[in-house]
């Protein structure tokens, strides 16, 4: 399932939102703005809401997205929501998973990350050559 992301609404904050129109901010901004108890607006001019740092690349290694969680692994909404099933199997390995599991991506978008250098490159030249 494809979930639009994009950047969080505070200035100078450099993780995504997972949906515009409810919670135009990243999780802990989100949070902070239940606390904070007034309109996004208000929220967003008050000058003790700072921006805060990446959390990095999804730990999937296909997967071109930013993380949106901080916790223990680092995912991207998409596997982070499906990686909450996946646990409930006591089977399951997730460090295989991790190093498997197909990218969430953009519609049109193809990704190589996590491939070797040597498929990239043949990949890439079979394509020019089309």
């Amino acid at each position: 399932m494809h979930l639009p992301v994009g950047d969080c609404r505070v200035t100078g904050c450099e993780r995504p939102w997972t949906d515009s129109g409810t919670r135009p901010v990243c999780r802990s901004h989100w949070w902070q703005l239940q606390k904070h108890g007034g309109t996004l607006e208000e929220f967003l001019a008050d000058p003790a809401i700072k921006g805060l740092p990446g959390l990095g690349d999804c730990a999937v290694l296909a997967c071109n997205r930013r993380a949106v969680s901080a916790g223990e692994t680092r995912l991207c909404h998409a596997h982070e929501k499906r990686i909450w099933t996946l646990r409930k199997d006591p089977g399951f390995d997730e460090e295989m998973w991790l190093r498997t599991a197909p990218s969430s991506g953009f519609a049109a978008e193809v990704s190589f990350r996590g491939l070797p250098d040597l498929v990239v490159a043949h990949l890439l030249f079979g394509l020019q050559h089309r």
